[in-house]
């Protein structure tokens, strides 16, 4: 395991719904709204390039529960997010934008990889891809990544969260 990669891992949202000056529905929205989202999304992609079988029944199964967890939290959150004070809205968008940006720094993407490790875990994705053991290749995580967070900043700002713009992303969602 990378040094760089230890902070990322062990945080995150199910870490910030144990603290009581994080609102619930702040946690809820980063799991559900955005990651939720987003894995339904990296495991769509995944299913399609696994071609061992074994893989493609796992990516199978995972999706299947990855959908059926992001519809709850957006039905359960849409039900939640019209009572929202100010304070309350800001804390979800920041609890989001922790996510995305944790996303960013390899949980998800290579972008915010550090320079002297991107080139590893790109090959390592290319090669877990051709494989055929249900991976992406570094590019389609960055488009994935791009056009989930693009979707979620559309959709929550229906409810006055305002998600900020992530323009090392901009040339991923262009392409997608």
């Amino acid at each position: 395991e990378e040094e760089w990669f230890k902070p990322i891992i062990g945080v995150g949202v199910t870490d910030a719904i144990y603290r009581p000056e994080i609102h619930l529905v702040a946690a809820a929205a980063a799991l559900h709204c955005f990651l939720e989202t987003l894995s339904t999304e990296l495991f769509k992609r995944r299913f399609a390039n696994a071609t061992n079988p074994v893989c493609k029944e796992v990516c199978r199964l995972v999706l299947q529960d990855e959908t059926r967890h992001g519809l709850f939290g957006w039905v359960y959150l849409s039900e939640k997010f019209p009572t929202l004070t100010e304070v309350d809205k800001r804390q979800v968008a920041e609890a989001v934008e922790y996510d995305i940006d944790r996303g960013l720094k390899g949980m998800y993407s290579t972008i915010g990889v550090p320079a002297e490790d991107r080139a590893r875990e790109i090959e390592k994705r290319r090669l877990v891809t051709e494989a055929g053991f249900g991976g992406n290749t570094a590019n389609e995580e960055n488009m994935i990544l791009a056009n989930v967070v693009r979707g979620i900043r559309k959709r929550l700002s229906k409810y006055g969260i305002h998600i900020k713009e992530y323009p090392e992303l901009e040339q991923y969602a262009k392409a997608a």
